[in-house]
C-alpha cells in the first residue's frame, strides 16, 4: 500500500494511463501487476500460467466487479496448467472473490454482494 507522500509525489508527477511494476524473485513466484486507469481494470500475473484480470464498470446497483483468470502459459505448459492448476485454482476462487470483496465494502462502508456468471 502506498503512504500518503507516495501517493502525493504519483499525482504530482502525473500518473500514466497504464501502470506496471513487478514484485518478487524471478523463479520465487515474481508478479506482476499492472493498471489501466482508462479500461478500469488490474491486471495480476505470476511466472508460470496464471493472469488474473479486474475489471470494474458501473451497474445500476452501483459498479460491476468482473474477474477473468487466464492461462498464459507458454507451449506445453498451458496444457499442464489446464489439467493442474487451473482446476485448484477455480476451487479457491469463489471464497477468494468474495473475500476481496468483502475487504473493499468494508473500506468503502459499503455492502457488495457476488453473483456468478459464467461464459465459455
Amino acid at each position: 500500500m502506498l503512504s500518503s507522500q507516495e501517493r502525493c509525489e504519483l499525482e504530482r508527477a502525473g500518473s500514466p494511463d497504464v501502470l506496471k511494476m513487478s514484485a518478487g524473485k524471478h523463479g520465487e513466484g515474481r508478479i506482476h501487476l499492472e493498471v489501466d486507469k482508462n479500461r478500469h481494470q488490474v491486471a495480476i500475473q505470476g511466472e508460470w500460467w496464471y493472469r488474473g484480470v479486474y475489471t470494474l464498470t458501473p451497474h445500476t446497483r452501483g459498479s460491476l466487479l468482473v474477474y477473468q483468470v487466464y492461462n498464459v502459459a507458454p507451449g506445453v505448459g498451458w496444457w499442464l496448467a489446464q489439467l493442474f492448476q487451473g482446476p485448484e485454482h477455480a476451487r479457491k476462487m469463489d471464497a477468494r472473490l468474495q473475500a476481496l470483496l468483502r475487504t473493499i465494502a468494508n473500506q468503502l462502508g459499503c455492502a457488495a454482494e457476488m453473483q456468478r456468471l459464467v461464459s465459455h
